[in-house]
């Protein structure tokens, strides 16, 4: 069968098998805890692939640290980069400089490339996760056959590194991470990619009970897009921060640089100018200014 994307311009009625990555679901509950050092995996949106090459985006990634693994995800329509990739450093310390130089979900503006930690690796991470529950829990075979049959899918499978479907129909994975390929239409997809969102907020409010349990508090943890007006001024001052510093030229502090990468792309928030005395990491990238 051939396999689609998960949206497209228009909607099809053709029946087809359509590739979507678990951190492509809406997650609005997802619980506001700490990363632990067993998180060295970000997940990105909008990054300027149309402007930038594979090797150029990479080049990027190293200056946050030792990078094991850059996935682009694909446009399977097209062939073509989607914007949306995970890349994998070889220390939580590397990965944390590459999230928090970033823009996060609830503060994105146009242009703004967005990171979070990876809700595949986290399921990679079964139990031993800072939500101490399985993520593979949400995605049961049983609860996936529910929610297929709910959506009217003709079917739907689930890979990850570490799980593999048992049908022999099933289609080769596309990615270690999380993802799913659905043989629906397109109006089945939307109906579908909802109710597993919907699936994965259960258990995210589950993982929220949990923690706040283990904090010894009565309320649940803080959702994510439920901010103190003190949190929003601190993010907006940390944004300007970043900004100032794309548009600066002098070296940002860091570890130097044994051999910088070059950087065609002055807009993108690397170095501008000779390199020699540059250190890393680099400040946010932020697109076309």
């Amino acid at each position: 069968c051939r396999l689609m994307g998960g949206s497209g311009d228009g909607i099809s009625s053709e029946v087809v098998a359509r590739l979507f990555f678990v951190d492509e679901l809406e997650m609005q509950t997802r619980p506001d805890v700490a990363p632990s050092q067993r998180d060295r995996e970000v997940f990105l949106q909008s990054l300027p692939v149309r402007d930038c090459t594979e090797d150029q985006i990479r080049a990027w990634l190293e200056g946050f640290g030792q990078v094991e693994e850059v996935q682009l995800l694909q446009d399977v329509k097209t062939g073509t980069p989607s914007g949306k990739g995970y890349v994998r450093f070889l220390t939580h310390e590397e990965a944390a400089a590459c999230v928090e130089a970033q823009t996060s979900v609830a503060d994105a503006e146009e242009g703004d490339v967005v990171a979070q930690w990876s809700e595949s690796e986290r399921a990679l991470q079964r139990s031993r996760s800072v939500y101490r529950a399985d993520v593979h829990s949400a995605f049961a075979p049983r609860a996936l056959d529910t929610l297929r049959r709910a959506s009217k899918a003709r079917n739907l499978w689930l890979y990850s590194e570490d799980q593999l479907p048992k049908d022999p129909s099933a289609p080769p994975p596309e990615a270690k991470q999380l993802h799913f390929v659905a043989e629906c239409t397109e109006q089945q997809l939307v109906d579908l990619k909802s109710r597993l969102a919907k699936a994965l907020e259960e258990f995210h409010e589950r993982a929220s009970g949990a923690v706040s349990d283990r904090k010894g508090e009565r309320e649940p943890a803080r959702r994510p897009h439920e901010r103190s007006s003190g949190d929003k001024s601190e993010r907006i001052s940390a944004k300007r921060d970043r900004r100032s510093k794309a548009r600066d030229c002098s070296p940002p502090p860091g570890q130097l640089w044994s051999e910088a990468p070059g950087w065609p792309h002055p807009g993108y928030g690397g170095p501008r100018g000779p390199t020699d005395g540059w250190q890393a990491p680099y400040p946010a990238w932020r697109g076309p200014m």
